[in-house]
């Protein structure tokens, strides 16, 4: 225990030691902040304790959740709630030790998922038609589609030199950053992450959707990648809201199909089409136009390399028809609802800042105690005001100060 740190400078340990890219760089803050020369195995065991209560505590809550029967998991929409919400969920990477017997050799460590997600109330408004109708310039620049492409798609051919150095478009006049319709995030009550398999993180986002009351909106979004995990989750726990395939990977899909085999000019003609048609919410034209052209190439060998032609185009058009109820993107931006899934990639960032590097390694329990440390940090509910009140209660027997309204 830790009887000689007050209560105030206990926090402070424990915030830096969540949120300082690592325990180090906690010591030397605390040290220049808050006067405190703590050692740094000291901070790390203070944190990894208080984060594993709190996991305890997101435990019994999510226990206490799966309990109740299902119209009190997913209640209905309440009519006065006129925001929209929005659950986007995506995975992040951590070095952990792998302790399990199965391992080989014991305590080797394994770069391993670690499951975000995060809960939004967005302000919108419904359309009687689409507000966006033109495809945004920012996606149909060639150098930012390529960089996209190569980041996220992972699944790009091998380019030719013409691909390479794609010829430049006409100099355009700036266009505003915003589309018009986009819904405006106006909070993030929640943040999670987790070490958890899907089945139960699926359970944890529930059970957070379900305390800040998201269940109730009206509109609702669930937007997320191809991932079968992703949607496993909806159809559990999320059926009644909306799914939507972020539409930057979708447009990565396209743009590898596209410029698979030929040169960059008239690959970018083709994607063009299609990232319109994609846009307006008629997918299926595009996957009738891929089958043609898989039709063309033939379908790929056995063993065949996964950044071929035919593989790429096989790839995409098998992720179409499969994404292709998640696609509809005109009928989202009327209904106001968001159509990509920046948000959680900017939250794995956060995330990741604090877990993820080749020097870090994780315990099991080390990890997961703060990452659940560093998502309640980036939750504006914060819910670590809470839990300190009610630590100091059951330690103390004294109940914190109100303060009077």
């Amino acid at each position: 225990m830790d009887e000689d740190l007050s209560p105030a400078v206990l926090q402070k340990v424990v915030y830096a030691g969540a949120n300082e890219r690592s325990f180090r760089q906690a010591h030397d803050s605390l040290k220049i902040l808050a006067e405190q020369d703590i050692p740094v195995r000291r901070i790390e065991r203070i944190t990894e304790r208080v984060g594993a209560e709190r996991v305890a505590q997101r435990n019994r809550q999510t226990a206490a959740w799966d309990a109740k029967p299902l119209v009190e998991k997913y209640p209905k929409p309440h009519q006065k709630c006129t925001d929209a919400a929005m659950l986007q969920f995506d995975g992040g990477r951590a070095q952990v030790l792998d302790r399990s017997r199965d391992a080989a050799p014991s305590g080797e460590t394994l770069w391993s998922e670690t499951k975000v997600g995060s809960l939004y109330w967005m302000q919108s408004e419904t359309h009687d038609t689409d507000p966006c109708p033109d495809v945004p310039p920012t996606f149909l620049d060639p150098p930012r589609v390529m960089k996209l492409a190569s980041e996220i798609g992972r699944h790009t051919a091998s380019q030719t030199e013409d691909s390479l150095h794609p010829p430049k478009p006409p100099q355009q006049q700036k266009h505003p950053s915003k589309r018009p319709g986009i819904p405006e995030p106006q909070s993030r009550p929640r943040v999670l992450a987790s070490l958890a398999d899907a089945h139960t993180f699926g359970k944890q986002l529930a059970c957070a959707a379900l305390e800040e009351g998201l269940f109730e909106a009206q509109r609702k979004a669930f937007v997320g990648d191809g991932s079968s995990t992703n949607w496993a989750i909806h159809k559990r726990h999320f059926s009644t809201w909306t799914a939507i395939l972020d539409f930057v990977h979708a447009m990565t899909y396209l743009f590898a199909a596209a410029t698979a085999g030929q040169p960059f000019a008239e690959g970018w003609s083709v994607y063009r089409r299609w990232l319109e048609w994609t846009w307006l919410g008629h997918v299926e034209r595009v996957i009738a136009e891929l089958a043609l052209r898989q039709a063309e190439l033939g379908r790929p060998e056995k063993n065949e390399s996964e950044t071929s032609p035919r593989s790429i185009i096989e790839k995409t058009l098998t992720y179409l028809q499969n994404q292709k109820p998640r696609m509809r993107y005109d009928q989202y931006r009327k209904k106001g609802l968001p159509i990509t899934s920046c948000y959680i990639e900017s939250t794995i960032k956060q995330i990741n800042h604090r877990v993820k590097g080749t020097e870090k390694v994780w315990s099991p329990a080390g990890g997961e105690a703060v990452l659940q440390l560093r998502a309640d940090y980036l939750s504006d509910t914060q819910p670590m005001n809470g839990f300190w009140n009610h630590r100091q209660t059951s330690m103390t027997g004294a109940r914190p100060l109100q303060t009077a309204t």
